[in-house]
């Protein structure tokens, strides 16, 4: 019988191209049955199709930009725990959270970061970093971001604040004469916390909110990051590395801007190195990365940061400092101008213009989530409903369980270590290690945690006893909200970030009356994730109160 079915199909293998095919394909049906039938991850749930190949995860996120959408989907419909690639896994923050971004005791492994997931390199820089360089780094930049340093920061923040308000008067005035004329806000913004957080780094602000050419300049970095997936995807599959070059210079998804970004913000950093770091009235961050190395050229050091961790880390300070802020700062602006929230925006005007006469007496000290509730809560309710990182960098398990369910330490995808790797879809040193996602996108908006989960609803953030509460949001698993991470790589900045977001908001609340240039737009309906939010340009109109003229 065996004979009657090799001489059957004989005819396929008559010639090697033909034989050298069959073989292609019956090696990825063999990989495919052992991927859905025999793989550590088989038994968790979620499509097959993302089971077998990593190409449906990767396209749909890294060029799409719409895993976060996806992966929403998948945990509505499959749970807690999700398998979105070959060797990796979704898992809600309501599991992950405390099992895998909290601090582990003397003796255990770390969920370590994948190296390479942002850019090659990355381990270089706090985001990515293993975890003694994570933490030699982190005690060397912490101190720029204790009261101490922002209190020291405020009047350079203020600063940019009223160079903003300045030039959206200008603005406000114009369309007073004309309805039809509005604004891009977040442009705007953006441009505001790239100068303060340059000038917070570097003692040199880019300058952008009042030169015009340095606006245009600026503002085509601003997607800058999406290009850092193109890279990656790339990277996954090797053979398409020979079009790198074609992608790079046609700057298909922002490839060649996000190269030209982080030559720009590292050679600020190396001219920042250059001049003397101990000149000044207030100490920025490239001498907090600085303090006590013997030696900034030397390849390590085991205090502060060598010149190229400063460099990279530079870089993503710059980045992640405006791009997250500015992303919440829209947030909460555009949901407040929602018809359905306006007794949410009624009730902050009202906290914000009881609280202060003039913009004069808004400082860091009256503007903290004590004194002003409502607008904390406004700023935290859109953190939740639209956070501004939507998924964590995937975490590596070193096999434990987590919220009942073993994630086994990994094995290869394929079928044998010698296998070629010409014939893989993707890169398998990568795949031979079980990647764990956390989406911020997913949990925050999960209706098993929160009531209402897809709206915005500040109230839930409001403590019990104010009068404003609303006893609907009683059993939400606040906890559970987390834009700023968890645990010890958790953002650094976050003390930062809110000083900034409060003292503009409470400024721009206090100045102008603001309404959405179009009302029935839906600013998110055409966003996406590509390490950050791209965000078009969200319109309003703003008119400056006469009490603040």
């Amino acid at each position: 019988m065996l004979l009657d079915f090799i001489i059957m199909f004989r005819p396929l293998f008559d010639s090697w191209p033909l034989s050298a095919l069959w073989l292609l394909i019956i090696y990825r049906l063999t990989i495919i049955v052992y991927r859905l039938c025999f793989h550590p991850l088989a038994n968790f749930p979620g499509p097959k199709y993302l089971s077998v190949s990593s190409l449906p995860f990767r396209y749909r996120s890294h060029i799409q930009g719409l895993f976060f959408k996806t992966v929403e989907q998948l945990h509505a419909e499959h749970g807690p725990v999700v398998r979105i690639a070959p060797d990796s896994l979704s898992i809600d923050g309501l599991y992950a959270w405390e099992s895998i971004y909290t601090h582990k005791s003397s003796g255990l492994p770390e969920w370590s970061k994948v190296p390479g997931h942002f850019f090659p390199g990355d381990h270089n820089v706090l985001i990515n970093a293993p975890r003694e360089t994570h933490r030699r780094q982190r005690r060397a930049i912490a101190p720029a971001f204790s009261n101490v340093a922002l209190n020291d920061m405020e009047t350079d923040i203020l600063r940019h604040i009223q160079e903003l308000l300045r030039a959206l008067a200008s603005k406000a005035s114009n369309t007073q004469e004309s309805s039809t004329e509005s604004i891009d806000i977040m442009s705007w913004l953006y441009l505001l916390t790239m100068d303060t957080v340059s000038d917070l780094i570097f003692s040199n602000s880019f300058n952008g909110l009042k030169d015009g050419m340095q606006q245009k300049f600026l503002l085509g970095f601003f997607d800058s990051t999406q290009g850092l997936q193109i890279g990656s995807f790339l990277m996954a599959y090797p053979l398409l590395m020979p079009f790198l070059p074609l992608i790079y210079m046609a700057d298909v998804g922002g490839l060649k801007s996000s190269y030209k970004y982080g030559s720009f913000i590292e050679a600020k950093a190396k001219t920042r190195m250059t001049t003397g770091l101990h000149s000044g009235a207030r100490r920025d961050f490239i001498v907090y990365m600085t303090q006590d190395r013997e030696d900034a050229a030397v390849e390590t050091s085991e205090k502060g940061m060598n010149d190229l961790e400063i460099s990279q880390n530079s870089l993503i300070l710059a980045t992640a400092g405006s791009d997250s802020t500015t992303t919440t700062m829209c947030g909460v602006l555009y949901y407040l101008a929602q018809p359905a929230a306006a007794k949410a925006k009624r009730a902050v005007l009202d906290e914000l213009r009881s609280a202060f006469q003039s913009e004069e007496e808004v400082t860091l000290r009256n503007t903290t989530s004590t004194s002003l509730p409502y607008l904390n809560a406004c700023i935290e309710e859109a953190m939740r409903v639209y956070p501004s990182t939507a998924e964590q960098p995937p975490r590596v398990s070193p096999g434990e369980l987590v919220g009942g369910h073993f994630i086994p330490k990994g094995v290869s995808s394929y079928l044998g270590q010698y296998s070629p790797r010409y014939l893989s879809f993707a890169n398998r040193s990568s795949s031979e290690k079980t990647k764990v996602y956390t989406y911020q996108w997913s949990t925050h908006r999960n209706p098993a945690h929160f009531a209402q989960a897809k709206e915005f609803h500040p109230e839930r953030f409001l403590p019990e006893s104010h009068q404003q509460y609303d006893k609907r949001f009683l059993d939400d698993r606040l906890s559970l909200v987390k834009p700023f991470s968890h645990g010890p790589r958790d953002c650094v900045g976050r003390n930062l970030a809110y000083a900034l977001m409060r003292l503009t908001l409470v400024n721009f609340l206090l100045r102008f009356d603001y309404e959405l240039a179009e009302p029935k737009e839906d600013w998110f309906a055409n966003q996406t994730v590509k390490f950050s939010w791209t965000k078009g340009p969200l319109r309003i109109r703003v008119r400056e109160r006469n009490e603040a003229r």
